[in-house]
């Protein structure tokens, strides 16, 4: 099973579209830093990759905010890597139980 880039970014706009009723661009790949939030999910199986999200710490607490429904002040940074880290596992649950799947994975955050 090949998962191609074209469905992953699909299910990627899908998640962000359903979960935070926000839409997502394509944008370039660029190296993490420490002012990222990041978080990924590894699978494998009859495929194996890796679907991370990484996000700027002020765009972090954004979505945290809208997914949680409260204002960006109430959000804490446990809270805010709680979230980053649900919408890579949400993306990555997605490619899991797609029809096309034949795959498990495991969950990793890095603040």
């Amino acid at each position: 099973m090949m998962f191609d880039e074209e469905f992953i970014r699909d299910v990627t706009r899908e998640v962000w579209s359903t979960v935070l009723g926000l839409s997502a661009e394509d944008g370039p790949v660029v190296q993490v830093g420490a002012e990222e939030i990041t978080s990924s999910v590894d699978i494998s199986g009859a495929w194996e990759g890796t679907v991370a999200v990484s996000f700027t710490r002020p765009l972090s607490r954004h979505i945290a905010a809208v997914m949680l429904a409260c204002p960006e002040s109430e959000t804490s940074q446990a809270l805010v890597e709680d979230v980053i880290g649900e919408i890579a596992n949400v993306i990555g649950g997605n490619v899991r139980h797609s029809p096309r799947s034949d795959v498990s994975f495991a969950a990793s955050n890095r603040a």
